[in-house]
């Protein structure tokens, strides 16, 4: 019976050896150049980060649910300001991944833009818990964020001063008087 059950699997999982895959044989090289296959084709990394607007928060781990991490980036006012959300069961423009290695304090996070592959942050955190690991991550990606994205408050702020430079009159110099000879 056994053996019966056996030849049956291998009948229903082994696929017909005239598959549609191409399939690359050891020691055969792959004809696509390497600069063609490590770039992805067109993404700017730091315009990704400029102008993206959804976020999808996926964990692997029940101590970090994706409502906990979702929370501690919602309660920054940056956050708010950029006009970011999360989106649940359809493509984000990035996806925020946390994971914990069992037994330790450990939190891997990556925040990776799908579509291209790009991870744009990733790194771990140390934290008793998820919810503490969330809000450090959090922290992590704003501060990283802040980099490229100026806020709306900083935007005029950088307008109001480029508009004193220009309406400013330029200070003239003190004229030096020649010593008396």
């Amino acid at each position: 019976m056994r053996y019966f059950v056996l030849a049956l699997g291998a009948i229903f999982f082994i696929p017909p050896s005239g598959t549609s895959q191409q399939l690359e044989k050891v020691g055969e090289e792959n004809q696509q150049p390497i600069e063609q296959r490590a770039k992805p084709e067109g993404v700017d990394p730091v315009e990704v980060m400029k102008t993206f607007q959804t976020i999808q928060v996926v964990t692997g781990t029940w101590l970090a649910k994706p409502e906990m991490c979702e929370g501690p980036l919602q309660k920054r006012k940056e956050f708010e300001q950029w006009g970011l959300f999360f989106v649940r069961g359809r493509t984000a423009d990035l996806m925020l991944k946390i994971d914990h290695q069992p037994g330790w304090f450990y939190y891997q996070y990556s925040l990776e833009h799908p579509r291209s592959g790009l991870i744009l942050s990733s790194g771990n955190v140390t934290a008793w818990d998820g919810p503490d690991a969330c809000r450090k991550v959090a922290d992590i990606i704003v501060n990283k964020l802040k980099k490229v994205r100026a806020t709306p408050d900083e935007e005029k702020r950088k307008k109001d001063e480029d508009k004193k430079k220009e309406g400013a009159p330029e200070k003239a110099e003190p004229r030096k008087e020649a010593p008396p000879s």
